[in-house]
């Protein structure tokens, strides 16, 4: 199997770094149960950002960023066990099975895409995955709909904190927050 590493290397102290934190990653992996596989994309200045991250009970991190979930998630899932089994010297196959046993979970927003990626996760994997949903884009169309009505009410555009009137501006800010 080729493995991409997760990590953008752009010298060897960052290459370092990156190996550093995807064995803190495999670990959590390999030693954690009921682990959640989130994923989910958002837009930042313009450029489109996919993201996959592994929760447990006592941690949340980042694995990788992605446009084909599924796809993805099997591949960060596997390069998790080839960088635990490499550097503990164990069995890449039981590391790998042993990842995909602690998981659990799956959070992600209620698009059919989303759900078509979990069905074929759970259709490769052989197992059965609870499917979450997040909460919050009730909460982000709320924000919406004020920024619209505060345009309308303060159209000077200012400089502070983004490109709109200060009050949409503040919307935005506390929205991203």
């Amino acid at each position: 199997m080729n493995l991409v590493p997760s990590r953008t290397t752009c010298g060897h102290n960052l290459h370092e770094l990156g190996v550093i934190a995807d064995l803190q990653y495999s670990e959590l992996a390999m030693h954690s149960k009921n682990i959640t596989i989130c994923f989910d994309a958002t837009t930042i200045d313009r450029h489109h950002i996919n993201s996959i991250q592994i929760t447990t009970m006592e941690k949340a991190i980042a694995v990788d960023t992605s446009f084909d979930y599924k796809g993805h998630i099997c591949r960060s899932t596997y390069y998790l066990a080839s960088v635990y089994a490499d550097f503990n010297s164990e069995d890449f196959q039981i590391c790998r099975s042993k990842i995909i046993s602690n998981v659990s979970n799956t959070l992600t927003d209620r698009l059919a895409a989303y759900h078509l990626a979990i069905a074929k996760l759970c259709e490769t994997w052989g197992k059965s995955l609870n499917e979450l949903n997040c909460h919050l884009h009730p909460l982000e169309t709320v924000a919406t709909a004020c920024q619209t009505a505060l345009r309308n009410a303060e159209p000077v555009l200012g400089q502070l904190f983004g490109k709109h009137g200060l009050p949409v501006n503040i919307v935005l800010a506390i929205n991203k927050l």
